[in-house]
């Protein structure tokens, strides 16, 4: 590849705001460069969800680069929860809330809250997989 076809870059220093557009099919992150100048990438409403998946993973990686152990992980402080009845759904929809508003939601079965409130009075250390390996193991 040659330098007339390397995509074209943005050295970012900060995020600043971002906006989205009174429609929400699409949403733009506002930038201060490396030179001090101000920009932006515009990207479709579609590309949240990838943005979304994608970001801790990055955090992951460069946490992991930056100080070379593979165990660390970003974790935020739970400032609140709510667990509710999907609507139509025999799911439940479970919201956790960062102290600083950050909130994801998470689908669950009455199962999946069912082992991790086993976990959680048992005093364990368990995960979705784990549990259910545990679960489905014959007891001798």
């Amino acid at each position: 590849m040659n330098s007339d076809d390397a995509p074209a870059s943005i050295d970012g220093k900060r995020l600043t705001s971002f906006g989205v557009a009174p429609d929400g099919s699409s949403f733009r992150l506002n930038l201060i460069d490396a030179e001090g100048k101000a920009v932006s990438v515009a990207l479709p409403a579609g590309c949240l969800n990838e943005l979304l998946m994608t970001i801790p993973r990055i955090i992951t990686l460069a946490m992991h680069a930056k100080y070379g152990d593979n165990s660390m992980r970003l974790v935020y402080a739970l400032g609140a929860w709510h667990l509710e009845a999907a609507a139509g759904d025999e799911c439940l929809i479970l919201t956790l809330r960062t102290t600083d508003g950050f909130d994801v939601a998470f689908s669950l079965s009455r199962r999946d809250l069912e082992l991790m409130s086993r976990a959680f009075q048992n005093g364990t250390d368990m995960d979705k997989s784990a549990a259910a390996e545990k679960v489905a193991r014959p007891v001798h």
